[in-house]
């Protein structure tokens, strides 16, 4: 990761907000950032991030939610839900990414290929929105802070506003978020959601104010600092403020791990197995324990290359699945408990022309020091296992998933927990 000084003379060309709320977007506020941003590039190339040193304007490099590109093949997150933001509500479909940590929806104003099939959040139709710089305080005359952000596939340029944000309407709060003004063309404009809701740990934010999760539990509008993800059988949701007892085989035999940084929800992994099996992978790559991130952003499993390269040494793949029923599981040693992930879900096995075509379902991920190597989680292990996510105590809680069909609305029950459906993207 390497900081650069940005020059104080910024052309990003001049962007408008249509009515009685204009101003001029090219310029910035002079202002410090001596705060480093600290955000996982799951599936990205490059690790380069840029602050800038005498000027308000930041650039950072990032992804969105788990996408890259792998040849001709865009890997992206495979469910969504919805936010409601302003007064009346506009309503956008998200990612709950683990991953990230800030809001960022549509402006507006963005009239850019990127943009164009998107929902955009129009705060001249909002009674309640607030044009802000990154510390909050409001926009005045023609300057205000910007943000630049490259993913590993496009950028987006954006500018701060604050407004009521709803995750169903009993459970909203006051938030900052992050509206984009720009967005490129690839890949933004062949994406099904609007925007992304950053879960990760509020240091990933912008800064105070960013956080979704934290700003609910302030208010009161939740009573934890925490969260939960349940994926099967198309009874798929997220429970924020705690966690759904029902949505467990064993409510009472819940595996809890220590979170390893405060950044990703990063847990240590002693070993991988394949089946009954030490690898050795973590020793030999990692050189000691494994540190992996449990991402809801991605639906693949991600790697450093030369453990993809060896793993698939240690669990061979017939690829024409003729050995499909005798793989094993693979598991992740965590404090003396192993967490498996079966066959079904880390092999993609899909029909082809010439027959059935089977084949590791993870993806080569080199991240350099200090956040790398890094192995990477995403929805194969989410069907494995109900996963919680304790902010307040900085730990990751598993457990197995029960089948109990329970009822899917995004409402607060007595416990106060708010359960939000979540629904899966077409294929």
């Amino acid at each position: 990761m390497r900081l650069l000084v940005l020059a104080c003379a910024l052309n990003l060309g001049a962007v408008r907000r249509e009515g009685s709320r204009k101003h001029q977007r090219d310029k910035a506020t002079p202002r410090n950032m001596s705060k480093e941003d600290l955000l996982l590039f799951r599936l990205g190339s490059a690790a380069n991030t840029s602050l800038a040193g005498a000027n308000a304007h930041r650039e950072r490099d990032v992804d969105l939610g788990g996408l890259t590109q792998k040849g001709s093949i865009i890997h992206k997150p495979a469910y969504y839900g919805s936010i409601m933001i302003g007064s009346p509500p506009q309503q956008f479909s998200v990612i709950f990414d683990t991953g990230s940590g800030n809001v960022i929806i549509p402006d507006s104003s963005c009239a850019y290929h990127g943009c164009v099939n998107h929902d955009k959040f129009d705060a001249d139709d909002s009674n309640t929105a607030k044009d802000i710089n990154l510390d909050g305080s409001l926009v005045s005359g023609d300057f205000r802070d910007m943000v630049t952000i490259t993913f590993g596939t496009g950028e987006i340029d954006g500018v701060y506003l604050s407004d009521k944000m709803c995750v169903a309407k009993s459970a909203c709060t006051p938030m900052r978020f992050i509206a984009s003004t720009r967005q490129t063309s690839a890949p933004f404009a062949h994406l099904e959601f609007d925007g992304i809701v950053g879960l990760g740990f509020p240091a990933l934010a912008e800064g105070a104010g960013f956080n979704l999760l934290q700003e609910m539990v302030k208010d009161g509008t939740l009573p934890q600092h925490m969260f939960a993800i349940y994926l099967k059988d198309g009874d798929d949701e997220i429970t924020f403020g705690g966690y759904r007892k029902e949505r467990l085989v064993n409510p009472n035999n819940i595996f809890w791990t220590p979170v390893t940084k405060e950044y990703y929800w990063q847990m240590e992994v002693s070993d991988m197995y394949a089946g009954a099996t030490a690898t050795g992978l973590c020793q030999q790559v990692f050189h000691g324990p494994c540190q992996v991130a449990v991402d809801s952003g991605t639906n693949l499993l991600a790697e450093p290359t030369e453990m993809y390269h060896l793993l698939q040494q240690k669990v061979h793949i017939a690829p024409d699945c003729s050995n499909f029923d005798t793989l094993p599981n693979i598991g992740f040693m965590v404090q003396g408990t192993k967490l498996e992930v079966k066959p079904e879900h880390y092999v993609s096995r899909q029909q082809m022309v010439g027959g059935a075509h089977c084949e590791l379902f993870f993806l080569p991920l080199d991240l350099a020091p200090p956040h790398g190597p890094l192995f990477i989680l995403g929805e194969p292990f989410f069907k494995s296992y109900y996963t919680i996510f304790d902010v307040a105590n900085k730990r990751l809680g598993f457990g197995p998933s029960s089948n109990k069909r329970l009822p899917m609305s995004a409402l607060q029950g007595d416990d106060g927990l708010l359960h939000v459906p979540l629904h899966r993207f077409e294929d």
